[in-house]
Parts: structure tokens; C-alpha cells; sequence
């Protein structure tokens, strides 16, 4: 796979967790907040003739979607006003689309959101690995019978597969901007260290936000993917059936969970996939020696 380092995080990598330490569960409680921040929740209504990235970037605009959160502890402090001001600058130049809402207390949540020209001008950049649709796989790929992916261009997007209508998933556009925030001027970053922000005061935390129509369709498919209790199922003759060990029982969306989720996640699911179908043989072979252990002591009690 093809890895391409931005501000020193790869994109074919999940976020590091010494530096984004459960970022994933502290959005879903940060997520109050930004309900809260809007007085309960909104929704805006769009013609049916306007594409879902039209609708993203109208809601965005209005702070009501966000991939990325930055929450400043606000106050009178002119320091404060001052580091706030030129961060959003900062954010501005590089294309980013920073929005203030007034949080709970004191804070300032910045949602942050890309316009799709700027997240595939950096896709392209990062030559960041994408989905590819059916139609656009070689013959090879065809064959092997699983997903195909290649580096991402403009001038390819159409052979690029859609995520719940979009181009770039949520984990995708979250790689992109945090690339974006973190890279040299040189590559069109901002050049800011978040971590650093934190920890001088700018800024009280950051984190990636969940993005609530994915992960519905993720969980609620989740179950009747892993579990498929009859192993002719998708047909016998299908080649991509693994018939061992499992007999096609536990077979995780693990694509799926990688594309939400990131790799690590994913890795993890794998291997518990592959370590539960290989218990299937263990409890076989203990039974089979249960029963003969029980059929000789039969015996013997008979004899």
C-alpha cells in the first residue's frame, strides 16, 4: 500500500493515540455540547435537487456540521482574543472553513469543515488511497474478487467510490484537515501543532467529530454481516467464500469498519475475527475428546 507522509502522520495510518488519546469517545460527549451550543438541534431542509456536498457546505456554513472541533476556553483575557484571532486567520489561509459558536460556560467551539475542492486538491497531494467503483478495477483485481484501491486524482475522481454519497468519507476528511492543519507552508499547511495549543492555553481540546449517518449504517449492519450462520450463503461456487475455518460464519465488515473507523480499529477486528474462527476448531476437537472420554467411561462402567 502506498504511504505518503504529511506533518509527519502517514494517511494510510490511523491518528497516533499518544497524540488523538480517545478522541473517538470524547466526541460523542463533546457532541452534547455542540447541541447545546445551538439551543438543541437544527436541521436544515434542502431541495432534493441539491447534492448532498451542496447541503454539507450549506450546513457547515451555518456551524451546524463539522468534521474537526477546536474548543478555545473564550474569557476576557486579551491573550486569549488574540491567539483565537490568529488562529482562525491561520485556518482561513489554507482554505479551511472555521465557524465560532458559543459552547456551554465560557467556551468557543471552532467547527471546522473543507470545501470539497480543497480536501481533493490534498487528497491529490497525498496521493491518499481511495475506494475504487467496480467499472474502474483492472481485470487483476477482478480476479482476485476484493476491493481496489488507488491513489486519489481530479482527474479520476468519477472512478472513485461514493461514501454515503460522498466523495470523502468522515475518517477521510479528518485525515485531510488535520494534513492540512499540521503541514509546512510549503506543502499549504498552517504549520500549527495542536498539541502545542493545548498545552499553552489556546486551546482547551480538539477532536474529530462523529459523523451520526455513518455510523448508524455501520452498527446497524454490523451484526447481520459478522454473523452468517449458513455457510452456503452468497452461493457455493463464490471464490471469495473462505469455507476455512470458519465455514463462513464470522466474516466482520472489516472494509467497513476501516473506512470509519481507521486501520487500527479494523486490524483489531481482524484478528479477533481470525482468533474466534480458529476457537470453532478447538471447541470441535474438545468435544470429539469429551465424547470419547465419556464413551470409555461408559464401557468401563458397563464392564
Amino acid at each position: 500500500a502506498r504511504t505518503t507522509a504529511a506533518a509527519g502522520m502517514s494517511m494510510n495510518t490511523p491518528i497516533p493515540v499518544s497524540r488523538r488519546a480517545n478522541l473517538r469517545r470524547l466526541s460523542e460527549e463533546f457532541a452534547i455540547v455542540v447541541q447545546e451550543a445551538f439551543h438543541g438541534e437544527s436541521e436544515l431542509k434542502a431541495p432534493a435537487s441539491v447534492s448532498l456536498e451542496a447541503e454539507a457546505a450549506t450546513a457547515a456554513a451555518a456551524g451546524l456540521e463539522a468534521d474537526l472541533v477546536l474548543i478555545h476556553p473564550s474569557g476576557t483575557s486579551g491573550t486569549l482574543a488574540a491567539g483565537l484571532d490568529e488562529l482562525i486567520q491561520s485556518l482561513k489561509r489554507i482554505g479551511l472553513q472555521p465557524v465560532a459558536a458559543k459552547g456551554t460556560g465560557s467556551r468557543l467551539l471552532l467547527m471546522i469543515t473543507a470545501p470539497l475542492e480543497r480536501l481533493e486538491r490534498e487528497a491529490e497531494r497525498l496521493e491518499m488511497d481511495m475506494l475504487l467503483l467496480d467499472e474502474a478495477k483492472s481485470e487483476t483485481d477482478h480476479q482476485r474478487g476484493q476491493p481496489a484501491y488507488r491513489g486519489f486524482t481530479r482527474r479520476r475522481r468519477e472512478q472513485f467510490a461514493l461514501k454515503q454519497g460522498r466523495l470523502f468519507s468522515s475518517l477521510e476528511r479528518q485525515r485531510l484537515i488535520f494534513s492540512m492543519v499540521e503541514a509546512t507552508a510549503d506543502r499549504g499547511g498552517a504549520e500549527l501543532n495542536l498539541d502545542e495549543l493545548v498545552r499553552k492555553g489556546v486551546l482547551t481540546a480538539y477532536l474529530p467529530l462523529h459523523d451520526a449517518k455513518e455510523r448508524r449504517s455501520l452498527h446497524r449492519g454490523f451484526a447481520l454481516q459478522s454473523i452468517r450462520i449458513w455457510p452456503w450463503r452468497g452461493g457455493v461456487l463464490r471464490t471469495r467464500r473462505r469455507l476455512f475455518p470458519d465455514l463462513g460464519l464470522c466474516q466482520m465488515p472489516l472494509h467497513r469498519v476501516r473506512d470509519y473507523y481507521g486501520e487500527k480499529i479494523a486490524f483489531y477486528f481482524g484478528w479477533l475475527d481470525h482468533y474466534t474462527g480458529w476457537l470453532w476448531l478447538l471447541m470441535w476437537g474438545s468435544l470429539a475428546l469429551e465424547g470419547i472420554y465419556l464413551f470409555d467411561g461408559c464401557d468401563f462402567l458397563g464392564s
